[in-house]
């Protein structure tokens, strides 16, 4: 990966703490580069069942936080839609919060 910033969607973190694959892969691949917002944050967080929470919320914690505004946000679908067209196969890990 380039050494630009990754702004994971909530859908890529959920696949990982259920255990999916290419998920957790994607997660290894982008390494420091993955960023989160706070929208995904409390989407992760609102949809975790009670005995996973503290794993959860240490899964959020080590993920750096990416302020979402216009800029932030039409750079997001740019980079997804770059990646969409060189992978098709991880696409679905493209995403936009």
């Amino acid at each position: 990966m380039s050494g630009s910033s990754v702004l994971l969607d909530s859908v890529i973190l959920i696949d990982h703490i259920n255990a999916l694959e290419p998920a957790t892969q994607y997660l290894h691949e982008t390494g420091e580069q993955a960023h989160i917002s706070v929208i995904t944050r409390a989407e992760v967080l609102s949809g975790a069942k009670p005995p996973k929470v503290p794993d959860i919320r240490a899964l959020l914690h080590r993920l750096p936080l990416i302020l979402i505004n216009r800029d932030v946000a039409d750079a997001a679908v740019v980079q997804g839609a770059l990646r969409f067209s060189s992978s098709p196969a991880s696409a679905g890990l493209i995403l936009l919060a």
